[in-house]
């Protein structure tokens, strides 16, 4: 990571109606603790090594069994960091794929001991390395990039409400103040022989300068809408600027929850600073006059549907591209759709999709699939030089099967 420099910053706050805080973070090495998680917490740092990984956990279950879960991710995400750190070539899907089984088991050996008390958390991982970034998210707790004075949501809720969203049933809109929008479909605190809990994971996105990354917990989004959140990122000129005013701005409407937030920079140089106008030279006045006249004939051009000089359009590549679903597990005879979300929407190219076996699930190009026998196959999805892959397991119906099985 030579390229860009880094700069970050995690605040934490109980809020203003909880007597506790439930809510964790990893800090690229640094966690809260028993001792200090209730107090505000604010750390800020400008990272030199390579393979940073930051983290949000929202724990559930009210006083300690919360926090504890929370803790526990924070604590194994750590250490699944370290072997990150260790120099050598480590697949950084499966290690998180490691973290969550492991930071899974220990909060449900946890369940065991608080008597079968349900406890669980939410997480949201960064991982930047080689001046490129992945997002790993299981549950409701967010990670944003904000790109070229604009906020965009990387991870993917696993809410009731979600689901309906993506199957058109209600509208975003509509979701906000729903009644089951924070009902989760998976957590970490799941049993195994419940559901295998599998994290979203995006597409590789290589950095910009300027690129601005948050985590958060809903005691951010629940209180403060993605339009002031980007609002405030955009006239603060730092991350710890846009950090303060974040959390200041859940704690005024209300503070209902913990809040947490965790802000990555890819360019530690402030933004007002980068963009603040050199007034006393007549020369760069005309270069800003020329650099506007050129960005209103580019808005131009891309509202006249992007055509190029021989009059035809111009060729959108997909940046990002994620699963909208984390069933993996299904049925002989079930058919249905693979979704996925890319990045911009406006994509020239199409999705294309592939099975490893045809003959256990065949799936066409618009991802319709059909589950045709027992076996486990990798479905890939895949348009210009973005890729995701996703495994499956089919299995015969209860049911169906036979007195000698």
């Amino acid at each position: 990571m030579n390229s860009i420099k880094f700069s970050a910053v995690a605040y934490s706050d109980k809020g203003k109606v909880r007597s506790n805080n439930e809510d964790n973070f990893y800090f690229n090495g640094v966690h809260l603790t028993e001792d200090n998680r209730d107090n505000e917490n604010k750390l800020t740092d400008v990272p030199s090594k390579n393979s940073l990984l930051y983290g949000v956990f929202d724990g559930m279950g009210g006083e300690a069994l919360g926090e504890e879960a929370s803790l526990i991710t924070a604590e194994t995400i750590g250490h699944y960091h370290e072997k990150l750190l260790s120099g050598k070539n480590i697949n950084t899907d499966k290690l998180i794929f490691a973290a969550i089984k492991k930071a899974n088991k220990r909060i449900c050996d946890k369940i065991m001991e608080a008597g079968e008390k349900r406890i669980g958390t939410t997480l949201s991982v960064l991982i930047i390395d080689d001046d490129a970034a992945k997002v790993y998210n299981v549950g409701d707790s967010r990670v944003y990039l904000f790109r070229d004075d604009e906020l965009r949501q990387v991870s993917v809720d696993d809410t009731s409400v979600q689901r309906m969203v993506n199957m058109g049933i209600i509208t975003k809109e509509e979701a906000k103040t729903h009644r089951d929008r924070h009902k989760l479909t998976q957590h970490l605190g799941i049993f195994e022989d419940e559901m295998v809990v599998e994290p979203h994971i995006s597409s590789k996105i290589e950095l910009k300068k300027g690129d601005c990354f948050l985590l958060c917990s809903d005691g951010l989004t629940d209180m403060v809408s993605d339009e002031k959140i980007e609002e405030i990122i955009k006239n603060e000129n730092s991350c710890e600027a846009a950090a303060d005013k974040l959390v200041q701005e859940a704690l005024n409407n209300g503070g209902a929850d913990n809040v947490t937030v965790v802000m990555v920079s890819a360019d530690s140089a402030p933004r007002k600073k980068r963009r603040k106008k050199h007034k006393n030279s007549a020369a760069v006045f005309i270069m800003a006059l020329l650099l506007l006249a050129a960005a209103a004939f580019a808005l131009k051009m891309t509202k006249e549907m992007h055509k190029n000089d021989s009059g035809g359009p111009t060729y959108i590549e997909a940046e990002t591209i994620s699963w909208t679903d984390n069933n993996n597990e299904k049925y002989v005879g079930d058919n249905g759709s693979f979704g996925v979300s890319v990045y911009p929407k406006e994509i020239s190219g199409k999705i294309e999709y592939t099975s490893s076996d045809s003959s256990v699930v065949s799936v066409n190009e618009k991802g319709i699939f059909k589950a045709l026998s027992e076996g486990t196959v990798e479905i890939t999805a895949r348009i210009d030089n973005q890729e995701i892959k996703r495994t499956v397991s089919v299995k015969t119906k209860p049911e169906e099967q036979t007195a000698d099985d």
